[in-house]
């Protein structure tokens, strides 16, 4: 999952509208089109979706968006089943994975950040604990059933 997020512009965690639909089966012009009937407001688009291109194999050249993980986070909302599920969740633990590998490579200034960073650690190592055992029980529950 870790390649569906890259490091973009200003060291912000980013996706793409094609890495989108390779990843949820879509074909990309659906994709694009969910995006672009997105209702959300112009100031919302602006900042989390940027026009961009992409080559095929041949060559040609073809429209894509770029999105930070709100706009993902707005665009795939909307996606439903078990595979979106299992999807988002991955995305979503993908942007946190990158933001804090690039939040780790800025170094602190002082030690008052440095406290900062290790509890902003801390807290983000609790919470994939907690998801890891919510998943636990949803499973036995589930081999239960």
């Amino acid at each position: 999952m870790d390649e569906i997020v890259f490091r973009g512009a200003n060291d912000q965690a980013m996706t793409s509208s094609l890495l989108v639909a390779k990843e949820f089966g879509k074909a990309h012009a659906k994709v694009m089109r969910d995006i672009e009937i997105l209702n959300c407001s112009y100031e919302f688009r602006l900042a989390n979706f940027g026009d961009s291109s992409f080559k095929n194999e041949q060559g040609r050249e073809f429209p894509m968006f770029t999105m930070t993980k709100d706009g993902f986070s707005f665009l795939v909302m909307g996606y439903t089943g078990k595979k979106a599920a299992r999807f988002k969740e991955a995305y979503i633990n993908a942007f946190n994975k990158m933001e804090l590998e690039i939040r780790s490579s800025i170094k602190p200034k002082s030690q008052l950040e440095i406290l900062q960073m290790s509890i902003n650690q801390l807290v983000e190592q609790e919470r994939r604990l907690s998801s890891v055992e919510r998943d636990i029980a949803e499973t036995k529950n589930e081999i239960a059933e």
